[in-house]
């Protein structure tokens, strides 16, 4: 991840790793996997997620889009991955979004 987000940023990697416990979930069948965003407005957005290698690792990650960063404080990310009826969760992460100077 970039050390300092702002609003607007577009282009940043997000990386998560689902686990189980301190084991990594194999998620190369999983049917589901979405980065769930949490504004400080508390707007919700669920993005598609990729495999960082293959998924039996559990990693995978987001790059940031246009209105993805669109208001500065903040921001809770979570992973998530279901398949039947198998649901696994990153941790929470919170990530402060800066005010850009213009």
């Amino acid at each position: 991840m970039a050390s300092e987000i702002h609003v607007g940023d577009v282009g940043t990697k997000l990386i998560f790793t689902i686990q189980d416990g301190s084991n990594p979930v194999d998620l190369s069948g999983y049917s589901s996997i979405v980065l769930i965003f949490v504004k400080p407005d508390k707007t919700e957005l669920s993005k598609a997620v990729q495999f960082e290698t293959d998924g039996t690792d559990g990693v995978v990650y987001y790059v940031s889009q246009s209105g993805d960063f669109s208001v500065a404080g903040q921001y809770k990310l979570q992973a998530v991955a279901s398949t039947g009826s198998s649901v696994f969760s990153s941790s929470v992460v919170i990530i402060p979004v800066s005010c850009n100077i213009y």
